[in-house]
């Protein structure tokens, strides 16, 4: 007989290959070797199934001896209602505590401070029909923050 051997009628049984058992035990991975993509080890670790405990294995946390505390205050009621008190020398500093003379923080203070600001009073770069915004306008926008900075420490 010429050819294959296992092939014909009689040596090929279908139903052995598309049972769930078959398809359970066989994973998903690459036979060609590394390429982009492709795995060349198993996609899912082989676990053995049918793998059953022991008698003695049931329930074992039932088999351990438990310990509990005998529990004196109901819902933690023993715990102090406020854990940090706050003093009042945190609150109200006394006498000696700070420096009334000493000015607060200095910051910038653009006209119109506490609504839209007057734009006129503010410099602005030369405007132009077209909307980008250049270099040029960038480093005028930072030397004119620069300027309202150090006129808060420097004056004319």
């Amino acid at each position: 007989i010429k050819g294959d051997p296992d092939r014909g009628p009689g040596t090929y049984n279908h139903a052995e290959r598309n049972n769930l058992i078959y398809n359970l035990a066989q994973r998903p991975q690459s036979t060609k070797g590394y390429s982009m993509g492709a795995r060349t080890t198993p996609r899912f670790v082989i676990i053995n199934k049918h793998v059953t405990p022991a008698p003695t294995t049931y329930q074992s946390i039932w088999i351990k001896e438990h310990k509990h505390k005998t529990a004196h205050f109901p819902f933690l009621s023993n715990i102090p209602r406020f854990l940090e008190q706050i003093q009042d020398r945190e609150l109200f500093p006394g006498p000696g505590t700070y420096n009334p003379y000493k000015l607060p923080h200095r910051h910038v203070s653009w006209p119109g401070k506490f609504g839209p600001p007057d734009w006129s009073l503010v410099p602005m770069p030369q405007r132009r029909t077209f909307r980008a915004e250049l270099l040029s306008d960038k480093e005028f926008k930072k030397y004119r923050n620069l300027v309202a900075y150090l006129s808060i420490y420097y004056s004319d």
